[in-house]
């Protein structure tokens, strides 16, 4: 039993679902990633503001350090990380 016929419809549909869901996945992680990035923003603002204004009773050197880890998770998966995602294949 030949295979070849298999293996050039498998090869087929695999470049198929590439072209057309990689795209939109992509643009998908981004738009998440962008909320993401704006909502962390946010809430850094907000409760610095908050601290500052004598609102929120948390030390300032919890704050500091939970701004240190938001921006150690932002430099983690940063731009580098991003260009793996746009040119994963499924």
């Amino acid at each position: 039993m030949d295979l070849g016929l298999f293996e050039a419809i498998g090869l087929s549909v695999q470049n198929t679902i590439n072209d057309s869901i990689a795209p939109i996945i992509s643009s998908f992680i981004y738009a998440v990633q962008m909320i993401a990035i704006t909502g962390v923003t946010l809430y850094i603002v907000i409760t610095g503001y908050a601290i500052m204004t004598g609102a929120v009773e948390s030390p300032v050197k919890t704050f500091i350090k939970q701004c240190v880890t938001y921006q150690g998770l932002a430099l983690c998966n940063g731009d580098a990380n991003r260009r793996h995602v746009y040119t994963a294949k499924i």
